[in-house]
């Protein structure tokens, strides 16, 4: 019983220098000594040093023989880890996912000049659920968590979120998320959604339909994307009804673009003028439909993709597309993640980064 309670002493008391450490000290702060440590807990030497060894294990200390502990800078090594549902990484995916995840290994392996940071992918398990699928990530098993700096995630991370949070560890997420983090990155889709609707108004559109993505979870108003495009349609001059804004649920599939304009097209007795797409995996799908039905573009609708910069879009003619680019997306979640490590604090923790409207032969 005695060597438990030891166990539990010298682990509790690293969890708390680990919280002192991020909240009290700075890179380069001397730690009191062994002794005033011991006497601060009220425990012994070697309860301490036990303590120390886990902090030192970690890259947090660095200690020097008759010196004493001293706090580690943060950013001189590490792991961070890149989150991301198994099936976005598979070939079928929007290769969004593959490319900024490989831009993020490459900044987080060059911008510490010790080079000592290092990136690991951690994709989980397949589950049907978004909301399930943080349990299966092994963020918080005691190999991982030991090293681990920070995480960037695509998804909502729920509870396991709020115990990263709980240890000091920062999450940055890039995209919508009703989770509070350390930062999120998001595209700045209602600007889209604005632009979008002028250009298609200006383009002589009187009505418009909407193609989106339902999160495999009840959404809040402020997550209802189709709700903040019909406003952004509406301010634009355009008439929307809710029948012309169908949605695809789950993970995004080129397949589920297809199917879903087929049945779109074939079900309503009238159509809108206009469209918009909030994805380009589905407006691969929704192209391919358009030319099975052979229809005519831009004059039997007119079409408007959401599109990260560089993607290829399967229609012959140039797409009118909103684009917005990967590597400014990862050069602001890494520039949070920077700050947030090192302790500093950011203006905003929600980063809203704009696109581009690219005009194409589709409007």
């Amino acid at each position: 019983m005695k060597a438990l309670t030891q166990k539990y002493n010298y682990m509790k008391i690293a969890d708390q220098l680990i919280v002192n450490l991020r909240t009290q000290h700075r890179p380069g702060d001397m730690l009191p000594s062994e002794s005033q440590l011991s006497k601060e807990f009220n425990v012994t030497r070697t309860t301490i040093r036990r303590a120390l060894d886990v902090l030192e294990e970690q890259d947090l200390v660095q200690r020097y023989h008759r010196q004493g502990t001293v706090v580690a800078n943060p950013l001189q090594r590490g792991e961070f880890a890149i989150v991301i549902r198994p099936a976005l990484m598979k070939a079928g995916a929007s290769p969004y996912y593959r490319e900024a995840a490989a831009l993020l290994a490459g900044q987080i392996c060059t911008c510490n000049n010790n080079a000592k940071w290092s990136a690991k992918l951690h994709l989980g398990q397949h589950t049907d659920s978004g909301q399930s699928f943080p349990a299966t990530v092994d963020l918080l098993e005691p190999d991982v968590v030991k090293k681990l700096r920070g995480v960037f995630t695509f998804h909502s991370l729920y509870q396991l979120g709020e115990s990263l949070v709980q240890k000091n560890i920062p999450v940055v997420m890039l995209g919508n998320g009703s989770e509070k983090y350390g930062a999120t990155i998001v595209p700045d889709r209602e600007r889209f959604y604005r632009e979008a609707s002028h250009h298609l108004r200006m383009a002589g559109c009187k009505t418009v339909g909407f193609i989106w993505n339902h999160m495999d979870r009840p959404l809040k108003p402020e997550e209802r994307t189709d709700i903040v495009f019909a406003k952004c349609a509406i301010d634009a001059g355009l008439c929307v009804e809710e029948k012309w804004m169908p949605a695809t649920l789950g993970d995004i599939t080129e397949s589920k673009g297809y199917d879903l304009f087929m049945k779109f097209w074939e079900e309503q007795s009238t159509r809108p003028d206009g469209i918009v797409i909030d994805d380009d995996v589905l407006t691969s799908g929704v192209l391919r439909a358009i030319l099975h039905k052979q229809i005519r573009l831009p004059e039997q609708i007119r079409l408007v993709s959401h599109a990260n910069k560089g993607a290829e879009l399967p229609y012959h003619c140039s797409v009118t597309r909103y684009e917005f680019d990967i590597s400014d997306i990862v050069n602001a979640a890494v520039d949070a993640m920077v700050k947030l490590v090192n302790g500093q604090g950011l203006e905003c923790n929600r980063i809203l980064l704009p696109g581009k409207l690219v005009k194409g032969s589709t409007t």
